[in-house]
């Protein structure tokens, strides 16, 4: 995929982090970038939808829980992992994750947790 993005300089590369990290700016730069018209109520859904409960965690009893702070999401599963964990997996995928994500998203010390 990045090869071939860099045939297709159109393209718009978003990581699902990057999404859920910020979604009412993303979707606003992908409804702008497609021409198509925005409104308070298009924001309103991406905003019940991605903080939901406000929580990172699904519902008790709620299988597939959609309405969940998708923020917090990314951080709590990469949290779940401890830091010789996440450096050990960062060793594999570094030579394409770089490409994509910074160094520090993985939090590789207890000072970027």
């Amino acid at each position: 995929m990045l090869a071939q993005s860099k045939k297709y300089p159109d393209w718009q590369i978003i990581t699902l982090e990057e999404l859920s990290e910020n979604p009412v700016l993303l979707y606003k730069r992908l409804y702008k970038n497609l021409e198509l018209p925005w409104s308070v109520s298009v924001e309103q859904k991406i905003l019940k939808l991605t903080q939901g409960n406000r929580s990172a965690q699904a519902r008790k009893n709620i299988v597939q829980d959609f309405k969940r702070n998708s923020a917090d999401i990314f951080k709590t599963q990469r949290d779940s992992l401890s830091i010789e964990e996440r450096k050990a997996i960062f060793e594999v995928v570094k030579d394409v994750a770089l490409q994509i994500y910074s160094q520090e998203s993985f939090a590789l010390d207890s000072s970027t947790k």
